[in-house]
């Protein structure tokens, strides 16, 4: 077990003959499956995992798919009770806040493994998809750490003896080990996994909006600004940002985009988005005058970004007002009640539909700082190709290599 890191992992495993095989293959009745499941060891027999100090809660069992439900464990069961494969079982562990910021709930938990998990498997000789696995994240309050069990589903490592095939060796490469954990600190590096984190966090932000927790004079500002839209844009075109119709209200449409940028836990993704976007064009600037390309042949990120940031986020934005407009229409007209009656409930209904705008044009505008990222970096590829450091499969290019 390496301890260095904000990762730390203990893998055993149970062959046939292992005195505690019968707890890991779900031959005892209170078992392996069960205790990731709910967390709970009353029998004190996972004695090198106590170092967690107190009690400890699971969020569930899952696989790949999600969450196991009750038939889906009965067949794991019996899977696990007639395999001859050896069982797998490790620990992950991650230290203090590292843990505690990362790993929130399952999902997380989910995420993570179907990330790293099959690359890992892969570095160890066997093969993804004749692997079963299972885990659950324990969450107790000092330590956040995933119990992760796997076995193969048949033998497919050829035995020199018989000729034959034969179920894997429980020893697995410790470099394989050691860049599984790697990996999974690199996970947290990564801005697509920022922009999900990003987005948990948004919606708790969007809470405190809906219970009036956070009333700031620029909040109220834009509200009003919802509240006009509401009552004015032109429903027969609201799906659509660059409608000739919406020109009156593409100012207050870019206000609104523009608060949430400024507002939400998105906005150190942008702000890195938009500086990463300014130093490649900035580049691009350097080679079109070297090369006297014509200004009008000029192409640049930054022009399209915002163009298209404006444009997504906006027809989130009308998409979701002009929803709640129609939601309180048909309230109004199936219970035969004036408008005025349903004032409170409409002025209600806007701040929910702030929340839910909120998210869906945050999810919107992630989506294009993900794609201009992505777009940024198969520049910076091709630049490698074609300047000879790198060649077209991303291997580095030796020296003999480049002087030819």
């Amino acid at each position: 077990m390496d301890e260095s890191g904000n990762v730390v992992i203990l893998l055993k495993y149970y062959g046939k003959s292992s005195k505690r095989r019968s707890f890991y293959d779900s031959s005892d009745k209170n078992d392996y499956l069960e205790y990731v499941s709910q967390g709970i060891n009353q029998n004190k027999v996972i004695d090198y995992i106590d170092y967690s100090g107190d009690e400890e809660k699971s969020s569930g069992v899952f696989n790949q798919l999600g969450l196991l439900s009750k038939v889906d464990k009965k067949k794991l069961r019996e899977k696990l009770r007639n395999s001859n494969s050896c069982i797998w079982d490790m620990v992950i562990s991650f230290k203090g806040e590292f843990g505690l910021n990362n790993l929130k709930d399952y999902q997380d938990a989910l995420d993570l493994i179907n990330k790293i998990f099959p690359k890992f498997i892969k570095e160890c000789g066997l093969e993804i998809d004749n692997i079963t696995w299972y885990a659950g994240l324990h969450t107790n309050t000092k330590t956040r750490h995933i119990h992760l069990s796997f076995f193969e589903n048949e033998p497919r490592t050829y035995d020199r003896l018989t000729k034959g095939v034969k179920y894997r060796y429980g020893k697995l490469p410790i470099d394989a080990i050691n860049n599984f954990k790697m990996n999974m600190e690199k996970h947290y590096m990564s801005p697509i996994t920022k922009v999900i984190q990003l987005r948990k966090q948004a919606i708790e932000e969007a809470k405190d909006l809906i219970s009036g927790k956070s009333t700031s004079g620029k909040e109220k500002l834009i509200r009003k600004q919802i509240k006009y839209l509401f009552d004015h844009i032109p429903i027969s075109s609201y799906k659509s940002y660059g409608r000739e119709e919406m020109k009156p209200y593409r100012e207050i449409i870019d206000s609104i985009s523009e608060y949430i940028l400024e507002t939400s836990s998105v906005n150190s993704l942008y702000l890195i988005t938009l500086d990463d976007i300014n130093k490649r064009d900035e580049e691009l600037e350097r080679l079109y005058n070297f090369n006297r390309i014509k200004k009008e042949k000029r192409k640049y990120y930054g022009t399209t970004f915002e163009i298209d940031l404006k444009t997504r986020m906006g027809n989130a934005i009308i998409d979701e007002i002009a929803n709640a407009r129609m939601s309180i229409g048909r309230r109004i007209r199936s219970k035969k009640k004036s408008k005025s009656k349903y004032r409170k409930e409409e002025i209600l209904n806007l701040v929910y539909q702030t929340f839910k705008h909120n998210l869906k044009v945050i999810d919107e505008a992630t989506k294009v700082f993900e794609e201009y990222q992505k777009k940024l970096k198969e520049a910076e590829f091709n630049r490698l190709v074609e300047e000879g450091i790198i060649d077209k499969e991303g291997n580095l290019r030796n020296d003999s290599e480049m002087e030819m």
